[in-house]
């Protein structure tokens, strides 16, 4: 989750022999990511054989554009997801 998804996407790319078969990231954190230019340090499509990634607080604390090579949005990827009533709204 967040910064654990890019440390996923360095470990992949890190891979001297081969590649990793799969990462499955959850958010992957916006926050100083959003500024690299290039893929290296965040999480990306070329760091595993297969990339999935779960966006459920895109444009907040998460990324809102795919990253990987299958992304899903759960009620649209932005936060507050339903039933999390108690996290404050950031404007």
């Amino acid at each position: 989750h967040s910064l654990g998804a890019h440390v996923a996407g360095n470990a992949g790319s890190a891979v001297k022999s081969g590649k990793l078969g799969r990462i499955s990231a959850l958010d992957p954190a916006l926050p100083g990511f959003h500024v690299l230019t290039d893929n290296n340090g965040k999480l990306d499509s070329s760091d595993a054989l297969f990339v999935d990634v779960i966006h459920s607080c895109g444009g907040i604390l998460g990324f809102l554009q795919p990253v990987g090579h299958a992304d899903f949005y759960p009620n649209g990827g932005v936060a507050v997801q339903p039933g999390c009533c108690c996290m404050p709204e950031i404007t």
